[in-house]
């Protein structure tokens, strides 16, 4: 009973993150509640927009233009970019609702899903935790209550389903969930492609399944992506992806050097090819460390996580995204840290770079000059091509049955029941 009793009272640490969390999300909805205080709020929080929790105020308005029979999508000066099924939503009545109530329920969703992702079990994960969901990157995602929050813990739950598939029929759970947010929100997709590529060749069919239903979907509402696609401009503020870097560079060279052949290039093939080299780059340091990862006894649930998160942040890197779309690194993080705590050099320097890389992509300002933004986009490349060099090591490392195990997690060590579960094979 000891143990057990001991790892109760380290669940305390939980409580830290899920109050700074909550706080968050009650200050941005009492905020959202007065002009006047925003007015006041936004003088510290530049990037604040009116109505409050803009992102959901902006959807539930194009939920009601759809229940009188308008169509913001096909609207060129409508703000609505989601896939047609977002307009589904009102048949639930949710148009009905209180923007700022969803915002702060949302919040809150979010926190308690990202708290049970990261688990702190010490005080320095505790403070750890608290202060990656107090980033910029992350506070843009509560002030505009965007529905990634609630994508995320979508995934999340995903994953835990995922790690405990004991065969085919418990691949539904996590596949219904995964598919659902793709429908939603496309990106979704990168985390059924992540899933293809790790599962055994007996249970990949169902991943590539699921993978094919959402490819159905994207080209039947093909005509819709058209229309979403005119309406999301690749930025160099507040965004993250291979595009964001060239765009700037573009941005530049057309200002001073409007006359040069390099200001005529197309710098969109320019960034996809560069990110094609550099994940092969990646992932050929991936081959060369996966008989470390051998020495590491990861959890299936870790697996999965990073899995589903690395997925929809490498797939995501391919373009040009908010940096609230951050938030599924957060499912990486548990793998990180348990490599960063792993006896083999390697796998311990992999992880911290990593996270360090992650923390600084996080911690970023939204208006960069150009140094600090070469530092941070620099900073972003090195944590997506971490992933990937992660994953490759992860899967070829699978194949081998471990020969050791390394540190132990603070919460394995306290609980018997949880030190016995094994590695989900990633093969």
């Amino acid at each position: 009973m000891t143990p057990v009793i001991t790892l109760a009272r380290h669940r305390w640490w939980l409580l830290p993150p899920l109050l700074v969390g909550t706080a968050l999300s009650v200050v941005f909805f009492v905020v959202s509640l007065d002009r006047d205080l925003w007015l006041a709020w936004s003088r510290v929080v530049p990037f604040g927009l009116w109505p409050g929790f803009n992102d959901i105020w902006i959807t539930l308005l194009h939920l009601r233009q759809a229940d009188i029979g308008a169509d913001p999508l096909s609207d060129p000066t409508s703000e609505f970019a989601y896939p047609r099924a977002v307009l589904g939503l009102r048949h639930f009545g949710i148009h009905t609702l209180p923007a700022e109530w969803l915002g702060l329920i949302q919040g809150i969703c979010f926190t308690v899903a990202a708290v049970l992702v990261l688990r702190p079990t010490t005080w320095r994960r505790a403070v750890a935790s608290s202060l990656f969901l107090a980033m910029p990157a992350i506070l843009l995602g509560f002030e505009r209550g965007n529905l990634d929050l609630a994508l995320f813990a979508l995934c999340a739950a995903a994953a835990w389903s995922w790690s405990r598939a004991k065969g085919a029929p418990g691949l539904v759970l996590p596949l219904a969930f995964m598919v659902g947010g793709a429908v939603l929100k496309l990106y979704p997709l990168f985390g059924l492609l992540a899933g293809v590529c790790a599962e055994s060749s007996g249970r990949r069919k169902y991943w590539l399944l699921g993978t094919a239903v959402v490819c159905a979907y994207c080209y039947l509402i093909r005509a819709d992506l058209v229309l979403i696609a005119g309406k999301i401009p690749v930025m160099t503020v507040a965004s993250w992806g291979c595009l964001v870097f060239f765009a700037r560079l573009e941005g530049h060279l057309q200002r001073l050097h409007a006359d040069s052949w390099l200001a005529a290039v197309n710098w969109e093939i320019v960034a996809l090819g560069a990110y094609g080299v550099a994940a092969v780059a990646a992932a050929l340091c991936g081959r060369q460390m996966a008989s470390r990862f051998r020495a590491v006894q990861w959890t299936g649930l870790e697996t999965a996580y990073f899995w589903v998160g690395g997925g929809i942040c490498c797939g995501c890197f391919a373009g040009s995204n908010f940096v609230y779309r951050w938030v599924f690194a957060f499912l990486t993080l548990p793998l990180l840290l348990r490599g960063a705590r792993a006896g083999d050099l390697v796998v311990a320097t992999w992880a911290r770079v990593c996270i360090g890389a992650l923390m600084v992509g996080l911690a970023a300002k939204f208006s960069l000059g150009s140094v600090a933004f070469v530092v941070v986009q620099t900073a972003n490349w090195i944590f997506i091509c971490g992933l990937i060099a992660g994953a490759v090591a992860l899967r070829l490392s699978a194949d081998v049955p471990q020969t050791s195990v390394t540190v132990k997690s603070s919460e394995e060590e306290l609980d018997p029941r949880v030190a016995g579960v094994p590695a989900m094979k990633a093969g």
